[in-house]
């Protein structure tokens, strides 16, 4: 099987920026299963189908895209929200999402964590990266994963 990091594409400097998020937490786990975070946008954001910071969240399409792929991947319901622009969209924040320290430990996930020294990478099997590539989703990159 052929395997790919997907990351946020840089080029993406629009994308919402979550604001005021370190007064409400201190680690992911403690963000409840529906939560509303503030964000900074503008005429311009573009609310892309992954966000990669603070924490990781997919758009809504791109988690039923993936669901399709791993049943069992639960996730936290995150409402983005800019009141001043009156902007608006649902994300959700994976949470168990596997994390190995070697491709051999993979069995039949679609979408894993890959851990060592220097990073953690999030990485997706072809055909998953196949069924997000077919819907023309924005704010992603996918660099294959040579493992």
């Amino acid at each position: 099987m052929r395997y790919f990091i997907i990351e946020k594409d840089p080029i993406y400097l629009t994308s919402p920026v979550i604001t005021g998020w370190r007064n409400q937490f201190n680690k992911v786990e403690e963000i409840k299963d529906r939560s509303v975070f503030r964000i900074k946008s503008d005429k311009e954001t573009v609310f892309t189908g992954i966000i990669s910071s603070p924490f990781l969240l997919f758009s809504d399409e791109v988690f039923k895209i993936i669901r399709q792929y791993e049943r069992t991947l639960k996730s936290k319901i995150i409402a983005l929200v800019d009141l001043e622009n009156s902007k608006n969209a649902i994300y959700h924040l994976p949470i168990n999402i596997l994390i190995v320290n070697d491709i051999k430990d993979i069995k039949d996930e679609s979408i894993f964590y890959i851990e060592n020294k220097e990073k953690t990478e999030l990485i997706i099997n072809l055909d998953l990266a196949e069924s997000i590539l077919r819907r023309n989703l924005k704010g992603f990159m996918f660099k294959q994963f040579g493992g």
